[in-house]
């Protein structure tokens, strides 16, 4: 789907993701779940 209000960027060029609750960073597969049991 194209949509010019949002844009793709390239995984590789993805440091971080940021949340409302927190920063997760690589790797995802752990730090992602954190987040969540951190913030509960």
């Amino acid at each position: 789907v194209i949509n010019p209000a949002f844009d793709m960027t390239p995984p590789e060029l993805i440091s971080g993701i940021i949340t409302e609750k927190g920063v997760a960073t690589a790797p995802y597969e752990e730090s992602i779940p954190k987040l969540f049991q951190a913030n509960n």
